[in-house]
């Protein structure tokens, strides 16, 4: 409920219009609020609440993708038709709903919160505790490998298809509203695609979905740049659906990776990797933006996403992901 609070806040803050306060608001306040509830809050209580966690994973992360996408659209319009605030007056009311529902639905009696918390978690941990677990988990090899490919998967998705599928689309002549609507078809389909790749995740290896998703999201990436046109057509729609079945299913495989080679500590861990994907969206941006700058086109950005969703399925073999100790129970696969 903080973090929602933090949400409504900084949305109110960046409305002002004031661009220092904005860029404050937005990249601090927003961007912590954000930062707290994204995929490493679902891992947390996937395990929290689930023995096998892929499942609930791919079920929580689709959740939130769907948020990301599904409602493009209408912001899009209503930035059109009311300006930009009216987009961010729109996400605040959205928050404060999810903070009712939260108040009625997330109480002792109807989820049994408190007693599960009570069970599995440690109410005396402290942050050099956290920290404590950070350190050790860096000195292990596979950290650094599930964060580079961790890192390559948010390269070649929110880094890419945010910041760069719409500019592009409206290079080749299609509208804001129409570019957004197959942002709307990769949100939905991200749905089936990531909750199967959690199911998948509990029953075969972790190594060859993760790299099959990788190779696929390849495939897809390499065509792009020939089925842009200035109107929706049906292969742009493929696209939307076939982009959105891979765009996220990485997550609860390496969500699961995590659990198997970090035990309980999994979550916090991967927390620490989900920055990596962080970075790695961040770097794709500005390449995304470099290209354009000097090409005018953003030809060479989807070759070079096809490149490290290559790259990144040949990542993925680099470690045999077998459980370490980074201090508690670092035992069972999730």
């Amino acid at each position: 409920q903080i973090a929602l609070t933090l949400l409504i806040a900084g949305s109110a803050l960046c409305a002002l219009g004031n661009v220092w306060l904005f860029n404050i608001a937005w990249g601090i306040v927003v961007g912590g609020a954000t930062g707290a509830l994204t995929m490493a809050y679902g891992a947390f209580v996937a395990r929290l609440w689930f023995e096998h966690t892929g499942t609930a994973t791919g079920v929580l992360t689709a959740a939130a993708v769907i948020g990301q996408f599904a409602f493009l659209p209408g912001w899009a319009w209503l930035a059109g038709v009311f300006g930009w605030q009216a987009a961010l007056g729109g996400a605040a009311g959205l928050a404060v709903i999810t903070i009712a529902a939260h108040a009625l639905f997330m109480t002792e009696r109807a989820s049994g919160v408190t007693s599960i918390q009570a069970r599995h978690l440690d109410s005396g941990e402290r942050l050099a505790d956290v920290l404590a677990v950070l350190r050790a988990a860096v000195r292990q090899p596979t950290f650094w490998i599930i964060a580079a490919h961790f890192a390559m998967c948010g390269a070649t998705t929110n880094g890419l298809m945010w910041s760069s599928f719409t500019p592009a689309a409206v290079n080749h002549g299609m509208s804001t509203e129409g570019a957004s609507t197959i942002l709307l078809l990769i949100g939905l389909f991200n749905v089936p695609g990531t909750i199967a790749a959690g199911w998948l995740s509990d029953r075969m290896s972790r190594r060859a979905l993760l790299a099959t998703v990788f190779l696929l999201r390849a495939a897809t990436l390499a065509l792009l740049p020939w089925l842009f046109t200035d109107q929706i057509t049906p292969t742009l729609i493929v696209f939307g659906v076939v982009f959105g079945l891979f765009d996220v299913a990485t997550v609860p495989p390496v969500i699961a990776l995590a659990n198997q080679v970090f035990g309980n500590r999994g979550p916090a861990v991967f927390a620490w990797i989900n920055g990596a994907h962080q970075l790695g969206a961040g770097a794709m941006v500005a390449a995304g933006g470099l290209i354009q700058g000097v090409t005018g086109s953003f030809f060479g950005l989807w070759i070079l996403a096809a490149a490290t969703c290559v790259s990144a399925a040949l990542t993925v073999y680099a470690s045999r992901y077998r459980p370490v100790d980074v201090g508690t129970n670092a035992a069972a696969a999730g």
